[in-house]
């Protein structure tokens, strides 16, 4: 029982001095003991062999329909070009035609409203100048609307004569002529305006007393003249003296190439309608 013990503390002994003596052992020691790691390099299969590069031939497709594409593009450009100069040419004559009859139909109506326009100023021009003329109140009491040493008178008449030469039966086909027609309509219109305001405002003031008696005279015989009730003898006597008054103040005068209408014409024309109404009853 003893021996078994004491084999066993002997071995337990020999055991611990064992794992001392590896503890106490240098790390080179232990290194050199190690057999060395392998090689990688030596322990890697070897690598395939690799396929030699294969060069390809470059593709000039592209590159051709692209410069083919180009070239009929600059083709097309060419020719277009080369059409525009003719077809330029040609619009722009057309243009041109077109606004030179644009621009003749734009006179023709221009002249053709001047025109109207002067023959419609005429008219009324003329029955205003009637209406004044054939009132016994208007010209004996402005005798200067007929009084032809009077400026605006004078300037009135000289005005009418001048539209007289420049009217015509129809239109001209003078551009200027119908242009000059109307500057003159216009002027006698204003002319006619100033002429009558001006002897309305003087009336018979630039007359004689001995003038100024025989004036008003004169109004109340055109007066008779022009009375229905009165008698066809009474009526042309007090016609008759009225023109020699008349005459004396130097009115009613015939302008030549002017129409004239005056108080003694529609004098006349009522006492020979009352003598013709007379001859029938």
């Amino acid at each position: 029982m003893s021996l078994v013990v004491g084999l066993r503390v002997l071995r337990t002994f020999i055991h611990d001095l064992l794992q001392i003596e590896e503890q106490e052992q240098p790390a080179g020691d232990v290194a050199e003991t190690m057999p060395p790691p392998p090689d990688v390099a030596e322990t890697m299969p070897p690598p395939p062999d690799a396929a030699p590069a294969v060069t390809e031939p470059f593709d000039w497709a592209p590159l051709i329909y692209i410069g083919a594409a180009a070239l009929a593009l600059l083709l097309v450009v060419a020719v277009i070009m080369a059409a525009r100069g003719p077809w330029s040419r040609a619009s722009a004559a057309r243009e041109e035609r077109r606004r030179e009859r644009f621009d003749r139909e734009m006179a023709e109506i221009e002249m053709k409203t001047l025109w109207n326009t002067a023959k419609k100023r005429l008219r009324s021009i003329e029955e205003r100048y009637t209406s004044v003329m054939c009132d016994p109140g208007t010209v004996l009491g402005a005798p200067l609307i007929d009084d032809l040493t009077h400026q605006p008178t004078a300037a009135f008449y000289t005005a009418w004569q001048a539209v007289r030469e420049a009217d015509q039966p129809v239109q001209p086909t003078d551009p200027e002529r119908v242009r000059e027609f109307h500057r003159a309509t216009r002027a006698l219109g204003e002319a006619w305006d100033t002429a009558l305001a001006d002897a309305r405002r003087l009336g018979a003031s630039t007359l004689s007393s001995a003038d100024r008696k025989n004036l008003n005279l004169a109004k109340r015989l055109l007066a008779t003249a022009l009375d229905e009730g009165a008698s066809v003898p009474e009526r042309r006597g007090a016609l008759d003296r009225a023109r020699t008054l008349i005459d004396r103040l130097g009115l009613m005068q015939p302008h030549a190439g002017l129409p004239r209408t005056s108080l003694l014409d529609g004098a006349v024309e009522a006492i020979a309608t009352a003598e013709r109404r007379a001859l029938t009853t």
